[in-house]
């Protein structure tokens, strides 16, 4: 487990903890894009033990998570053994709304009272479906524990805004929903994050460059050829960059025209990062009104949802925490929605 998801598991757990030290009838999770089930591993260890079912889409991740879970017998603790909990089952299913809600209906055990629901980095519209799964399987009305983090917002669909029908939300592009990934702060968290953002914009400059060069020379447009993924070590130079695109390309670098002078085109990359930089900085701007929309958004269902039944979650808290530390971890999705 690399440092950043050791970080982001602990501070999980802690999180659990504290949500369910007055929830003791709670002893079981299900985790909802499990991945390669650490986080569905650390929730069977102490202090929480709970009997956990990992969930998740890819078969390839749940081979994974198979290797983790049968190193993890090898080493259990005794202390665990003699609670008799703590035990991981490990499934794939299609991870859609209509999927989570059946997967939270049809996998309560009888007379189960309460369960932690967890969604840990759900990509894209797969948040989406898990709040909206928890509202209407009725796991609120069974007293269960949600804890919910969003991450690859480009791979949200549009449609999914507004999150509710009474929500005022803007349209979301695929250019915002991109944009809301970036996260600034962590660019200076340490001199190789700074390299890899000036990269990354390097990357950007460069390939705008070319296509000046290609219209000029009339040359394909984006959606007839594509550049597609370079080794970063393509761009050192323009130079090394130009000749390995166009030879992608099947392009002959004298039938494209060079852009004069080269001196313009420094000091352009210079003016783009600057402008980059400043665009960058309405990522986590975006990334607000997009966790607050949600926030929001599940409010209102729940409201809807328990006022068929006035007896049903009538201590219901819902709550929006800022769970991992970014700088030090590099975690930039950190805000995780939680009702309980």
């Amino acid at each position: 487990m690399s440092p950043k998801k050791a970080h982001e598991v602990d501070r999980f757990i802690a999180l659990a903890q504290t949500l369910l030290s007055n929830e003791p009838q709670i002893t079981s999770a299900i985790d909802i894009g499990a991945g390669r089930a650490h986080l569905s591993a650390a929730l069977t260890r102490e202090p929480l033990l709970l009997d956990v079912c990992a969930i998740e889409g890819s078969s390839s991740q749940v081979t994974g998570a198979e290797k983790l879970v049968s190193n993890r017998l090898k080493y259990k603790k005794k202390e665990e053994e003699e609670h008799k909990r703590g035990m991981l089952t490990l499934k794939t299913e299609v991870l859609d709304e209509n999927g989570i809600r059946r997967i939270l209906q049809e996998g309560r055990a009888e007379k189960e009272e309460g369960r932690l629901v967890c969604a840990l980095h759900a990509c894209g519209d797969l948040t989406v479906d898990t709040l909206r799964a928890f509202v209407s399987s009725g796991s609120a009305e069974r007293q269960d524990v949600l804890i919910a983090i969003g991450c690859c917002y480009n791979l949200t669909s549009s449609s999914n805004f507004p999150f509710h029908p009474c929500n005022v939300s803007p349209t979301f592009t695929h250019n915002h929903l991109v944009l809301a990934t970036q996260s600034p702060i962590l660019w200076s968290s340490s001199t190789s994050s700074w390299e890899s953002a000036k990269l990354s914009m390097r990357k950007l400059v460069y390939r705008a460059r070319l296509q000046v060069e290609l219209d000029a020379s009339q040359g394909p447009s984006p959606s007839e050829n594509r550049v597609g993924r370079l080794a970063d070590s393509c761009f050192l130079s323009y130079e090394t960059f130009r000749s390995k695109a166009l030879k992608k390309m099947h392009l002959n670098e004298n039938d494209v025209a060079r852009l004069e002078p080269q001196g313009e085109w420094e000091g352009f990359e210079k003016t783009f990062m600057f402008f980059w930089t400043l665009r960058c900085l309405l990522g986590p701007v975006l990334e607000s009104h997009i966790v607050l929309e949600r926030f929001t958004g599940l409010a209102l269902l729940l409201q809807e949802r328990l006022a068929v039944d006035e007896n049903a979650g009538k201590e219901l808290r819902l709550e929006l925490w800022n769970l991992f530390d970014q700088v030090e971890s590099g975690s930039a999705r950190n805000l995780a929605i939680a009702v309980h």
